[in-house]
């Protein structure tokens, strides 16, 4: 029997108690799939109007010929159980033949080896009848412990007999060798099985749930799979990215491909489904450590909501991470023994073990590599694109709801000369006024998003660099651990030369502070250029027309420029701060290496061999990105924080008021002794109540308006340019501030026109009393035809009411 057989059973034991404690860990929740339904304070009384989403929204889709395939997997499991009852009855046949020659190792392998082959018959037995997820876990967890069996089994057969780099630990076992060779067989061919075992049935989800109807007009590809095949392909084809060759083969054989010829994705990468969830979130997770919360706006609380609906997978993530860390430096050591075999083994006596450590160099290649694949797809598929969905759907329904402060919410004309003293106080000193002044303008510009341009900077630029975090996070626990180990394997290798090297690396550190606070500073200038810059292209475009007339264009190109170049002027400055940043760490491994391979030569007058050279550059180049990695992971983080912040003080903006189900409100419309304003975000002053707020100095203002809108009539409201018409209309939709008297008004829920999904209304209906159509002052225009437009998206057009509009 081959050596080491007392460190494989070891093996196999520790595998078999970390599946157990997976299992312990993961028990089916019964409500795992739904979200909460129960929330602490006031706000679980109030329904979400936000809450469009159906229980289908929560599937990935529907099975297709469900009874042909579990039907094929029930035979494959039974095979995979036959299989593991003959490993298990010949492993009993080893221990008793143990018991019987009273060799108390093998007594002792082979117990553990009847106990893992006892606990996967088990488990294939009770996944006979298993379907989906309990099928999927199984399957899972059969497949790493066969592999890992098979794995270990193939190392020590490999191992050759002469012990040239080794010493043996023990003498060969009086069992028969043909019995350990037969459970390898079957360790071997049952891993086989199992790993190209699906883990579900191919799904189908309706396209037009998702698709609009030219959408699917354009589609080239119909298959009745049209789901991602990520929760129901087989191990194997998981870990090689085989369910994308769907895709290839459609970019390969299509003409045309379009977005409709794409395999949908799962449920928990669609858009309704992650907004859900990020929703629920918001609502129920507030970050609370004893007395203490974070700041408003600090961006903190943002980030505590995000980890905790995105914890799976950033667990996931940072295990990989670990794991990866660790086998980057396993080919290194192998390539170590190669060059040692080389060196010892002249005449090739023993090529039985240059074999092995050459198989062994590859195979850790290829292991390192599917690792690192995984932690790749989780990061930058699967994390990124989430939170890129779940910041943008919050950014959107904020925006529904925020109320619309116009930019001149600050200090109008007039209004920026301090307030005389009401206690006689002579006013302050002159030269403190510009600078106070200065801090508060930079303030109120760091808070303000009130043009359009500002908000799309906030769902396009911010919302990137967030999501763009997440191909960094495993940058943070793999950079350290690679630095650390890769440490320890150059000191093994040159002594106290590495830490000689290595010190020159502690050169470049003081910079980082310095350089942080240069990025943090310039990166928030670029924003705020960036946001002027495009507000002014906004307002010169939307304007065109008068300015041609006028002959403005030199005096706005001119400002253009003057903001272009501010904003030219820090992104400049960042381009140049993340070159020479990167510049000095590119260098830093190639002077580390010959700074230790000085040392090692001719201060220590060591001979530097083969083994030693060579495996010292593999790790100094495996330990290059590690230290690259580590500033441009700073540089993110930075940035990502000021993103962050920045979203979180739009989130904490001021909104219109919850609206109530109609059935709730009343009909009436009418205004008694009402005082009426433009809205302000007036949650900068403390006051929770709006009508608790003074009137503002110098801001437009309807004074006691007692008004009574005949119900079932038409209504026009008159008067002159700048009279308060549209703020008269912007109060009754709940957009202004009603800062005394009351008004009763119905208000449209959010989800009024997503109730009427799939729902078809007789003309005579279409009037719902208590729904608002409110037609803006800017004219809106759909992208399609005349007749589309006047349509609105009715289709077909009902022809005596299209030729009644036109």
């Amino acid at each position: 029997m081959p050596e080491y057989q007392l460190h494989v059973a070891i093996a196999l034991a520790v595998a078999l108690t970390t599946s157990l404690g997976v299992f312990a860990l993961s028990r089916p929740d019964e409500t795992k799939n739904a979200l909460p339904t129960f929330v602490e304070g006031e706000e679980g009384l109030a329904r979400d109007p936000f809450d469009v989403t159906t229980p289908e929204d929560f599937i990935d889709g529907m099975p297709i010929d469900e009874e042909r395939f579990w039907s094929k997997m029930r035979l494959r499991k039974l095979a995979v159980t036959a299989i593991l009852a003959i490993i298990l009855a010949i492993q009993a046949v080893s221990l008793g033949w143990s018991i019987a020659e009273d060799d108390r190792t093998n007594i002792a392998v082979y117990s553990l080896h009847v106990a893992f082959a006892l606990y996967t018959l088990v488990l294939a037995a009770r996944a006979i009848n298993q379907t989906y997820s309990q099928h999927s876990s199984s399957i899972i967890h059969l497949s790493a412990l066969t592999f890992f069996a098979t794995v270990l089994l193939t190392i020590t057969a490999l191992l050759p007999s002469e012990p040239l780099p080794v010493v043996s630990v023990f003498q060969s076992s009086v069992t028969p060798l043909a019995l350990w060779y037969t459970v390898y067989a079957l360790y071997a061919i049952c891993m086989a099985i199992i790993v190209t075992t699906p883990r579900g049935p191919p799904l189908h989800f309706p396209s037009s749930k998702i698709y609009s109807d030219k959408t699917l007009m354009q589609v080239t590809s119909n298959y009745e799979d049209n789901v991602c095949g990520m929760p129901s392909v087989s191990v194997l084809d998981y870990l090689l990215f085989s369910y994308t060759t769907k895709v290839v083969m459609l970019g390969y054989t299509s003409e045309s491909l379009e977005i409709g010829d794409l395999p949908i994705v799962t449920a928990d990468m669609r858009a309704t489904a992650t907004f859900a969830k990020m929703r629920a979130a918001i609502r129920r997770w507030k970050l609370k450590i004893g007395s203490w919360r974070p700041r408003p706006g600090s961006g903190i609380e943002l980030a505590y909501r995000l980890l905790r609906v995105n914890a799976p997978a950033m667990t996931a993530v940072i295990v990989l991470a670990a794991i990866s860390a660790v086998l980057f430096y396993v080919p290194a050591y192998f390539l170590k023994r190669v060059v040692q075999y080389l060196e010892i083994d002249n005449a090739r006596e023993f090529r039985g073990w240059g074999f092995l450590f050459c198989v062994a160099l590859f195979a850790s290649h290829a292991t390192t590599q599917i690792l690192t694949g995984q932690m790749w797809s989780l990061s930058t598929t699967t994390m990124q694109v989430r939170l890129r969905l779940q910041l943008n759907s919050i950014l959107f329904a904020k925006t529904l709801v925020r109320k619309d402060v116009a930019s001149s919410t600050g200090t109008a004309p007039g209004a920026d000369a301090p307030a005389a003293p009401t206690n006689g106080a002579a006013p302050p000193a002159a030269e403190a006024t510009p600078e106070a002044d200065k801090k508060g303008e930079k303030k109120d510009d760091e808070d303000d998003f009130s043009s359009k341009a500002q908000i799309m900077t906030l769902m396009t630029t911010d919302v990137d660099r967030i999501s763009e975090f997440a191909w960094h996070l495993f940058t943070i626990v793999d950079a350290p651990i690679e630095i650390v180990i890769g440490t320890l394997f150059l000191y093994s290798l040159l002594g106290v030369s590495c830490f000689f090297g290595l010190a020159v690396t502690c050169l470049f550190l003081p910079m980082n502070h310095f350089a942080g606070k240069v990025v943090v500073g310039a990166q928030e200038n670029l924003m705020k250029a960036r946001d002027e810059r495009v507000a002014l292209m906004n307002e010169i475009l939307g304007g065109i027309r008068m300015l041609k007339f006028m002959a403005w264009e030199r005096s706005f190109e001119a400002r253009v420029l003057k903001v272009r170049e501010r904003e030219l002027k820090y992104q400049r400055l960042n381009y140049i701060i993340e070159v020479l940043w990167n510049a000095i760490w590119n260098g830093s491994p190639i002077l580390v290496t010959l700074v230790s391979f000085w040392h090692y030569t001719v201060v220590r007058k060591q001979v530097l061999t083969p083994s030693v050279a060579f495996t010292s550059i593999s790790v100094f180049n495996e330990m290059k990105f590690a230290l690259n990695a580590l500033p441009e992971t700073l540089i993110n983080m930075l940035q990502t924080a000021v993103s962050l912040r920045r979203i979180e003080k739009y989130l904490h903006g001021a909104e219109v008021a919850p609206v109530p189900p109609l059935s709730s409100q009343p009909r009436q419309i009418a205004l008694q002794s009402a005082t009426i304003t433009w809205p302000q975000d007036r949650t900068r002053a403390g006051s929770v109540a709006p009508s608790a707020a003074p009137t503002p100095r110098h801001k437009f203002v309807l004074v006691d308006l007692t008004l009574d809108f005949p119900v079932g009539e038409l209504s026009l409201i008159c008067g002159k340019l700048g009279s308060g018409k549209s703020l008269l209309l912007l109060a009754l939709l709940g957009e202004a501030d009603l800062l005394s008297g009351q008004m009763v008004c119905p208000r449209t829920p959010p989800d009024t026109i997503a109730s009427f999904a799939g729902v078809v209304v007789p003309q005579e209906e279409w009037v719902v009393p208590g729904v608002c159509a409110y037609v803006p002052q800017s004219a809106w225009l759909r992208n399609a035809s005349i007749k589309d437009a006047c349509a609105c998206a009715i289709s077909p057009p009902i022809a005596g009411r299209y030729g009644r509009v036109v």
